[in-house]
Order: C-alpha cells, then sequence, then structure tokens
C-alpha cells in the first residue's frame, strides 16, 4: 500500500482507491466490516516494505470507528507486531474467545465455500497454521471453457456421489476467485431427477466484475452479464448433455408446435419499435473499428427508460458466418432468429409457460392443471396463449433487466391489447 492510500483512505468507511472492475474490491469496507460485528474487535494493520513499515490500530467506540497511526504516534506496542512482516500488507484482528472457537472449528469450511475456484485453479495457495487448504472437488471433475468477448472462463464440472448443499446448486458464479452467488439451471433444462441435486460447477466470470452490485453477492441485471452468463450455460448444458444427465423430450415425445394467426401476431408485434426490447430472440448489432467496420454482437437491446446498458456479448453463428463471408461490414444492425415459434408440451410439473433459447420458442405447457380446466372454453383458451405468452417474455426478461412494477404492468397489459384487439 501506498503511502497516500494509507493517510488518506485505508482508515476511512466507503473510501477506496480501488476501481471497480479491477478488483473483488471497490466499496471501502472490506477491512473495516469485522468492527461492524458484536465479535469484533481491533484491527491492526501493517504495511510498506520491510525496513520501513506503516502500522496503525483501528478499533471500535460506542458511536464511531477510531483509529492510531505510525505517521502520526508513535504506537510502539505495534511496534512488536511489525517484526514479522516481509512485504505487502499484513493484517491482524483481535478476536473475542466465542469467534476465536468458531474459526479453529470451521475455517476450512468457511474458505472453500468463499474461495474454492482459486483453490481448484491454483490462483492462489492458502494456508492456516502452516498446512495448505485443499479445494472441494464433490466428485470427478471435468474441465471445459467458455468464451465471451474474447476471454477464456474456465469451468470446473462435477457429478457428485452425494446430494449437494443448495448453494451449490449448480453453476457457482466468481470474480477473481471469490464465489459471488450460485444459480440453479432453468427448469426447461429438464435435468434427469436423480441428478438435480449432484451438479456442481465452479466457473471465475471476472469480466463482470464492474457489474457486481455493492455487497457483492450478486450482479446488476443488464444485457451484459445476461449474456456473459449466457455462454457459460451453454458449456454447461453441453457438459451435462454428453454425460447423459437430461431427459430426453423431443417432438415425438409430447411437444408440438403451433401455426396460428396469434403465433403471426405476436411475430409481427415483436418487430415494432415498442415491443421489441421484449423479444428474447433479437440480438442487437453495433458497429467497431476494423476490417470493414463490421458489426459484432452486443447484449440485449436496450430497455426504454432505463440507462443504457453496457453493450457487450456473444452474437449467434449465423452473425460469425455472415462477418465471414463480408456480409453485414461498414454498419452495425439488428438481426434476429427467422420467426417466432410457439411449442406446447404436456408436462404437468412444469411451469405454465416459459421462454427456451435452444429452441427458439415460447414454450406453452397444455399440461399445467389450470389449462385443462379452462380447455373446454375455445374463446378462454386463445386468450389464455396470449396471457402465458407474454407472462414468458416478460417473466425472461425481467431476469436480464430491472423493470419496477409500474413499467412490467404497463409492459403486459399494452402488448395484452396490441395482440388481442
Amino acid at each position: 500500500m501506498k503511502k497516500s492510500q494509507f493517510a488518506e483512505k485505508y482508515h476511512t468507511i466507503s473510501s477506496s482507491t480501488k476501481q471497480k472492475g479491477e478488483g473483488i474490491g471497490f466499496a471501502g469496507v472490506g477491512a473495516k466490516v469485522f468492527l461492524a460485528s458484536d465479535d469484533g474487535g481491533e484491527i491492526i494493520t501493517i504495511t510498506g516494505d520491510k525496513e520501513n513499515p506503516m502500522y496503525s490500530r483501528m478499533y471500535r467506540t460506542a458511536g464511531d470507528l477510531e483509529f492510531e497511526t505510525s505517521l502520526e504516534d508513535d504506537l510502539v506496542n505495534i511496534k512488536n507486531f511489525a517484526t514479522d512482516h516481509e512485504y505487502g500488507t499484513t493484517y491482524r484482528v483481535k478476536l473475542t474467545k466465542k469467534i476465536y472457537s468458531h474459526l479453529r472449528l470451521s475455517i476450512d469450511s468457511i474458505i472453500k465455500f468463499w474461495w474454492n475456484e482459486s483453490l481448484l485453479s491454483n490462483r492462489m495457495k492458502i494456508m492456516v497454521e502452516k498446512t495448505e487448504i485443499a479445494p472441494y472437488k464433490p466428485g470427478i471433475m471435468q474441465s471445459r471453457t467458455a468464451s465471451w468477448r474474447g476471454t477464456k472462463m474456465k469451468c470446473y464440472m462435477f457429478i457428485s456421489d452425494k446430494d449437494l448443499e443448495p448453494d451449490l446448486q449448480h453453476i457457482v458464479y466468481n470474480v477473481f476467485g471469490k464465489r459471488i452467488n450460485n444459480e440453479k439451471i432453468r427448469s426447461e433444462i429438464r435435468l434427469k431427477q436423480k441428478y438435480e441435486k449432484k451438479i456442481f460447477c465452479a466457473v471465475d466470470v471476472s469480466p463482470l466484475a464492474k457489474h457486481l452490485i455493492a455487497n457483492k453477492e450478486n450482479f446488476e441485471k443488464n444485457g451484459t452479464v445476461a449474456a456473459c452468463k449466457s455462454a457459460v450455460q451453454k458449456v454447461f448444458v453441453k457438459f451435462l448433455q454428453d454425460n447423459d444427465m437430461l431427459e430426453k423430450v423431443d417432438m415425438r415425445q409430447g411437444e408440438t408446435a403451433m401455426n396460428n394467426e396469434l403465433t403471426k401476431r405476436f411475430d409481427d408485434l415483436l418487430k415494432q419499435e415498442k415491443f421489441k426490447e421484449l423479444n428474447p430472440f433479437l440480438t442487437a448489432m453495433r458497429p467497431v473499428p476494423g476490417n470493414g467496420n463490421e458489426g459484432v454482437p452486443s447484449g440485449d437491446p436496450e430497455p426504454s427508460g432505463n440507462p443504457k446498458p453496457s453493450t457487450d456479448g456473444d452474437g449467434d453463428r449465423n452473425h460469425r458466418d455472415q462477418r465471414r463471408n463480408g456480409e453485414n461490414r461498414g454498419h452495425g444492425r439488428e438481426r434476429r432468429l427467422p420467426g417466432l415459434n410457439i411449442v406446447l408440451v404436456d408436462s404437468p410439473n412444469d411451469p405454465e409457460s416459459w421462454v427456451d433459447i435452444a429452441k427458439g420458442a415460447v414454450v406453452i405447457n397444455v399440461g399445467h392443471p389450470f389449462y385443462k380446466r379452462i380447455s373446454g372454453n375455445t374463446h378462454l383458451v386463445n386468450f389464455n396463449y396470449a396471457r402465458l405468452m407474454i407472462d414468458a417474455l416478460i417473466k425472461y426478461k425481467s431476469e436480464h433487466v430491472d423493470w419496477d412494477p409500474k413499467r412490467t404492468v404497463e409492459m403486459s397489459g399494452e402488448l395484452l391489447r396490441s395482440v388481442w384487439l
């Protein structure tokens, strides 16, 4: 740590010299958050080189954080700690007996929970009482690579013999080696029941560091984050397919395509400017410098009325083929998969409807109890088709962008009126 950082920023809560996106830290609370705990004590920090270290003591009073540093005070007691300091920053905390006992019993599992990807990738080694912590490996590991924006993201896949805890199912996202959160795969992927609690994937998505929210346990909702996660999920689904862990459900097993006036009406509406942000099969394009200034894919189309998201992401194979052949050069444009599809499936235990990107379709579940209950009324069935289509589109979009309730209701109502009238 530089002297200016130590003197001006380090001891101030919510103040940091770190830039968001360049590492896991940016909020300026990491070194001080321990003091907020009832089990917290004082923090001693030693930084700089061994010959000329700087040191400080931070402690909590009834209403504030107090500190003293070697820049103003002698701090003889802290100097004694400095004899063990070699380089970088040494961080010591005074613990209560309660939290010390807890750490002695749990520190191995705590480290594996938060930093397992770092251990799997050999990004760093962690020693506890001179013993190296080994990574958590719940089964035989398979390594695969997801690509996004030219970045290779290593995915560590596991098939466990035993059921995994819910916070390990199914994809655990990490940034600079630290766990952010986990997400289960979407229900429409249809994982075989015996594997539902036995699949684990750890992946480092450090390119999304600048999209972390303040508590660093989730990401912002925008097209960039959705595109990156989609690249990881694609590799994960391929892993599941290769290991025969998915149910074999196809058109011959209770699934039929629906192609009628309602399908065409939705297809036409989703091409319109005011509704195209709801189109999950639309890939936005942006111009970039290069040979011919060809368009490259961005994230989701910009939602109107919201801050403009970052325009980064991966395009589909058609876009890449067209660029190789010299098509679409010199400008950005929007392209979409040809035609909207509606697929009907009889699956009583699944949701009423959902978007299936792999099929390029909105899936309507005619086996759902509510659908069956109103199936005798033809006019009501057609209205229900429209409702389920809109529900699927809105739910899918809400996973990728932050819409307030008012915007959600307005968009749902306007699309329903447009398709029905």
